[in-house]
Order: C-alpha cells, then sequence, then structure tokens
C-alpha cells in the first residue's frame, strides 16, 4: 500500500498535478466496523439496563433499611406487643 502510493505521487509529481483526491474503498473493513460498532451498541444498551435495574434495587434495599431504621428509632409495632 505504502509503495503504491509512492508511486501514484511521483507519476503526479512527473505529470506535474500539484493536487490529488482520492477515494478508497474497503467493504469488507467496513463490514467488519459496522459489526463491531452494532455489537458496542447492543453492550451499552445491556449495561444501561443492568445499571437501571441495579439502581432500582439499591433503592428498594435502602427504603428497607429507612422502613427498619424507623421502626427501631420510632417504637413501631414491635413495641406496642
Amino acid at each position: 500500500m505504502a509503495l503504491a502510493g509512492e508511486l501514484l505521487q511521483d507519476l503526479a509529481a512527473f505529470a506535474g498535478v500539484s493536487s490529488l483526491e482520492s477515494v478508497a474503498k474497503f467493504p469488507g473493513d467496513m463490514a467488519a466496523l459496522a459489526a463491531a460498532a452494532s455489537a458496542v451498541d447492543d453492550a451499552r444498551a445491556a449495561r444501561m439496563q443492568h445499571d437501571g435495574g441495579t439502581a432500582a434495587g439499591t433503592t428498594a434495599i435502602k427504603d428497607g433499611e429507612a422502613a427498619l431504621q424507623g421502626r427501631k428509632e420510632g417504637g413501631g409495632e414491635e413495641s406496642a406487643m
């Protein structure tokens, strides 16, 4: 690839062309990149779902602990017995 670039530059210099624009297409590499990007998106979505579930679980645990703490401090139902 580097040799092809050098040959093209030398040919352009010989022909007196001072500026060239090129476009390269690599369909196999683009397909692999698209598959990798899709996998990253899937992993990100799974992580967000997991993080949401973890946050909900943490909140439920904290709420349960707060309720238990309130019963211990306030006397709650256990002290009436």
